[in-house]
């Protein structure tokens, strides 16, 4: 098919009689007097989308690429673009943006990259909300040709997408300006298109701010924290996360899916084409178990979209959270027969209900959310989003009886998305803290402005993930009615809400949206104010959102539902210092869940210098458990016979944050101390009765009958120390605590397993310090060393210490055992190969690994 009209340069927006061509290989392909005519990103009025004309539609039987054995006709091409960047932190002399300016002189770094997290601490010009680095502005630079690309971008559209830039930043091509950012935590897209050059060197300029100190209340990090790409894509294509799926199952077994596909095409005059849209239905094995097609109407609309009709499949696998199967959407857009662009979504079927006589219903069955709620910081990365790294934790939540996770306060990275989607956890997707445009909002333009852009990013990015349960659209934005969004309607965020969700509806009327709410009472009365548990009222916004998500106030709950017996209830923030007694306090039959607030300590809101984050938590920022974290899992794993022994080390801290005592308990799985000395024991366990020994000697039995929340599953004993053995034994079932002599080995160990020849897999290397007898020595602070050779390097390592002056970066290779631990990263090469890990220690003998580094298993 050939057709004459009007085509203008793209590069320098001349036009001239042309043509334009649907080649063999599915390419749109345009030419005229200028041999530079590969690029076209808009022409002139009609678009090039079908008004019912010429070719019939193409039956399903011929659609190109049905068939499991697919080719690559017309599939869009992804450049993977994490190496190669230079980075310089502060301002440049010259342009960075200009063509001649020389960064031969900049760091040569790869992503993901904390930008922030390698700065120095600093008491100075910063706040302990911020984790104490340092803020300020930075400059990513990377030069490509498109030879680096490849051929395939000949007739296409060249984009560059980048996972989170925070925490603002403006992108630059060859010195044109191609995409900005308000909010870093949404993925950036730019069309490169049009500031492209055919031949010679592309410049890619990236400047980047951390934004005002008061731009947000926790460590964000800064600059390219998460990956970058090329995407490839056909003049007319399905638009960027432009396929929606909705699924439901039925009772004899099948489910209906429902498939729409957004086009993104570009105005042509004179130019009218057939365009059909085809869908396959693939399960997890790959063979498609149904199909769909539908000819795209005629729009006047350069995005428009196409509702395909409705399949049917048969033996449905739903996704579970034990079994969390997925189905894939195979979508094409097919054009005179062949295929212009291609693109695959996953899903899971399943049913999620909410009603306060249940709570919530996952595929019919009843389901308590055992949450946490935590930044997207990962310890000794700051916020650099590593696959691994996220996988790590999720597994580890996972294995003490988590099955979902708050994204507080932004969204995650698509990574996490995926993961939770494939290992079976359920997500509470989030937006933003406030609804403000000055506080903890670091973007140039209002909030109040372009929220709705902000919003459309979020849900069609996320909204085909099965483990997103519900859009939460804010945090506690109640407290004052500056945060509300619109301050002089008055009504604490009652009005925006309505007409947020209203926006929202748009892009996903499948799931529930709500806010995470403090103060939890109307009138945003504080939970320190005297009337606050006086028969209390919900706040105004619970009664109108889909889920009533509150942060603490737990005892508070049966009062809010005398007064409002329609709502559900989500704990959205639980304090980790009461431990069990959210959980407990709960009516879990008519309630959705809870989530434990900071679970996991994180950098930044420390509560004053020398610590540098959170330390209000279940597990250190390595994933080591604190004796809580059990006390918790007994109650949220009643069918897991758990004991552990907990000794009191001090009088614990305290902390008043929301006006709650959110500290911690000062305690530690040790036998150690002074001969004589009185110490209370506790014994965390979810069985009927405990009998403690002392070297031998019983010190009683006792019973775990209690009916305070606060004190089920604790029981207490006070002992006088004496060196050797502590036992607590319930059944069959008994944990021992032994008093440690010196340290004479280190216990060395890898976690994880399949590492990936990707340049971006990680190797997770705990090491402990052990005496003759294998215990742990708590007291043991040798400095640990760690090197790598072979197809893995040195990444960094932590010590865990809150309070640490040190960095985490690859020349800081050592670092002292911190009660008794360390923790080494290495990252995976792109050759496949064997590492060899060695570690060492003062006083101690080394230890050498060796781990198997190879293809993408």
């Amino acid at each position: 098919m050939r057709q004459c009209l009007d085509v203008p340069n793209p590069i320098d927006g001349t036009a001239s009689r042309g043509a334009i061509r649907l080649g063999s290989d599915g390419h749109l392909r345009v030419s005229n007097r200028a041999a530079a005519l590969i690029f076209p990103v808009t022409m002139n009025d009609n678009p090039i989308l079908p008004t019912g004309a010429s070719s019939a539609p193409v039956s399903l039987a011929s659609c190109p690429e049905t068939a499991a054995s697919s080719g690559n006709a017309g599939r869009r091409t992804i450049v993977p673009l994490n190496d190669g960047w230079r980075f310089q932190w502060g301002s440049a002399e010259g342009d960075p943006r200009a063509d001649g300016f020389d960064d031969s002189a900049w760091r040569l770094i790869g992503l993901p990259h904390d930008a922030q997290f390698e700065r120095p601490w600093t008491q100075e010009d910063t706040r302990a909300s911020r984790g104490f680095k340092p803020m300020g502005k930075m400059w990513y630079r990377r030069t490509f040709r498109l030879s680096d690309i490849g051929s395939a971008v000949d007739g296409k559209r060249l984009f560059l997408e980048l996972g989170g830039l925070l925490c603002i930043g403006d992108v630059y091509l060859n010195g044109q300006i191609v995409a900005s950012t308000e909010y870093g935590y949404l993925p950036v897209w730019a069309d490169l298109t049009s500031a492209l050059r055919r031949e010679g060197d592309n410049v890619l300029a990236i400047w980047c701010s951390t934004g005002p100190v008061g731009g947000s209340r926790w460590y964000t990090g800064a600059g390219l924290f998460r990956d970058a790409r090329f995407v490839v894509k056909p003049c007319i294509a399905i638009a960027r996360h432009g396929v929606f799926v909705k699924s439901r199952p039925e009772a004899d077994g099948t489910a209906r899916v429902n498939v729409s596909v957004e086009l993104d095409g570009f105005r042509c005059k004179g130019l009218e084409m057939a365009l059909d849209v085809f869908a396959a239905i693939r399960d997890v094995s790959g063979a498609v178990v149904a199909t769909a097609m539908a000819r795209a109407p005629w729009s006047k609309l350069n995005h428009q979209e196409v509702e395909l009709p409705e399949m049917a499949v048969a033996d449905v696998r739903l996704w579970d959270l034990d079994s969390p199967n997925l189905y894939t959407a195979d979508v094409r857009i097919v054009m005179d027969g062949n295929v212009l662009d291609r693109d695959t979504v996953r899903f899971g079927v399943r049913t999620v209900e909410f009603n306060p006589a249940f709570g919530m219903k996952l595929n019919g069955r009843k389901v308590f959310l055992k949450s946490i709620s935590n930044h997207h910081d990962l310890g000794p990365l700051g916020a650099a989003a590593y696959h691994r790294a996220i996988r790590r934790q999720m597994e580890f939540l996972k294995s003490f009886g988590y099955n979902a996770i708050r994204c507080s306060h932004n969204p995650y990275s698509e990574d996490f998305y995926e993961l939770a989607d494939e290992m079976g956890v359920l997500v509470m997707d989030e937006l933003i803290d406030k609804w403000s445009d000055t506080s903890c909002w670091a973007g140039r333009k209002p909030f109040t402005a372009i929220w709705p852009q902000m919003v459309t990013a979020w849900m069609k990015r996320d909204r085909n993930h099965p483990s997103v349960f519900a859009w939460c659209l804010g945090n506690e934005v109640q407290q004052d009615e500056t945060l509300c969004g619109y301050p002089d309607v008055g009504d604490w965020g009652v009005t925006m809400f309505k007409v947020m969700r209203a926006f929202a509806d748009r892009w996903d009327d499948t799931r529930p949206k709500t806010v995470a709410m403090f103060p939890s009472h109307a009138g945003a009365v504080f939970l320190d104010d005297p009337g606050f548990m006086v028969d209390p009222h919900p706040p105004e916004m619970s009664l109108v959102t889909d889920i009533a998500a509150y942060n603490y106030v737990w005892r508070a709950y049966p009062s809010y539902v005398r007064h409002a017996p329609h709502l559900c209830i989500f704990q959205s923030e639980a304090v980790v210092k009461q431990l069990q007694a959210p959980y407990f306090g709960m009516n879990r039959e008519h309630t959705i869940g809870c989530s434990y607030w900071g679970a996991i300590e994180y950098w930044g809101e420390s509560n004053g210098w020398p610590k540098k984050g959170w330390t209000f938590s279940l597990f250190t920022r390595d994933l080591e458990p604190y004796p809580g974290a059990y006390l918790v899992e007994s109650a949220m794993r009643p069918e897991k016979p758990i004991v552990r022994i907990a000794v009191e080390n001090g009088e614990g801290e305290s902390m008043t944050w929301n006006a709650v005592d959110v500290g911690c308990r000062d305690e530690f799985s040790a036998w150690e101390g002074t001969p004589g000395a009185q110490k209370t024991v506790r014994v965390y366990t979810n069985l009927p009765e405990v009998e403690l020994f002392l070297n031998g000697q019983s010190l009683g039995r006792k019973a775990n009958d209690s009916e305070d929340p606060a004190q089920k599953n604790v029981i207490e004993y006070s002992v006088p120390f004496e060196p050797g053995e502590l036992t607590a034994r319930a059944g069959d079932v008994s944990h021992t605590l032994r008093t440690a002599g010196a340290p004479v080995a280190l216990r060395v160990e890898v976690q994880g397993k399949c590492f990936r020849a990707d340049g971006r897999d990680l190797v997770y290397v705990h090491v402990a310090a052990v005496d003759a007898a294998g215990t742990l020595v708590l007291a043991a602070t040798n400095r640990v060393a760690f090197a790598c050779s072979g197809a893995a390097s040195f990444l960094c390592c932590d010590d865990g210490d809150s309070a640490t002056n040190q960095l985490f970066t690859p020349d800081v290779n050592a670092k002292n055992l911190y009660n008794g631990t360390a923790l080494g990263v290495f990252r995976c090469g792109i050759e496949p190969g064997e590492a060899t890990i060695t570690v060492t220690a003062d006083g101690l003998p080394p230890v050498v690994l060796k781990v198997e580094v190879g293809g993408a298993g």
